[in-house]
């Protein structure tokens, strides 16, 4: 359908832009290039939006992957789609599409050197890509299958589908939050305190 190519193309341009201002960036001014205004307050707020954006920006990557994983199959209503005329099974490779693509553009980001993960925009759409897809199936687990996980009518096979979603997601805030020094949020334990500290310059 036409509105599934204008999805794709919108998600796409959307994850270019974004891409492309993050490597821009340099490092030295990634507070500054979120900036509304000299104060604290307005610089706090620029932060703040380019956090949001990030998660635009993720949020976008997922139906982005329902989008070209389904091809004209897809019909959306805002953010929620119908596959068409497909069968049980391409439903479900649809459905998961979403959390792959969230999956494959933090692999992305994580394995670049030159990409500033600690820029907001980028630290937005990171957490959005960890926090979603746990969010998400959490959800689903508690109402007992709903959204992309309806797809999975037997309750064993859309546990799975959500162990597996779980899995990669904490297995990526693992190597974002404990193993990346650049990304602006991470954790300190030690026997008797636990830590959690955000890095992030106004």
């Amino acid at each position: 359908m036409v509105t599934s190519r204008v999805s794709s193309a919108v998600a796409l341009s959307l994850l270019l832009a974004g891409t492309s201002l993050a490597g821009e960036v340099p490092p030295a001014s990634h507070a500054r290039a979120c900036a509304v205004g000299d104060s604290s307050v307005s610089r706090l707020a620029g932060t703040a939006g380019c956090l949001l954006l990030g998660a635009g920006l993720g949020l976008a990557t997922h139906e982005a992957g329902h989008a070209i994983v389904g091809g004209g199959n897809v019909e959306w209503r805002g953010t929620n789609f119908r596959c068409a005329g497909c069968s049980a099974g391409r439903s479900q490779v649809v459905g998961m599409a979403g959390f792959a693509a969230e999956a494959l553009s933090t692999e992305a980001l994580l394995l670049s050197r030159d990409i500033p993960r600690e820029h907001p925009v980028l630290a937005g759409w990171l957490l959005w890509n960890v926090g979603h897809p746990i969010a998400y199936a959490i959800r689903s687990e508690v109402e007992g299958g709903t959204g992309d996980f309806a797809n999975f009518h037997d309750p064993t096979q859309r546990r799975l589908a959500e162990g597996l979603v779980v899995g990669v997601a904490l297995l990526q805030a693992y190597r974002l939050i404990l193993r990346d020094a650049r990304f602006p949020l991470f954790f300190s334990a030690t026997a008797d305190e636990l830590r959690v500290a955000v890095r992030v310059r106004w």
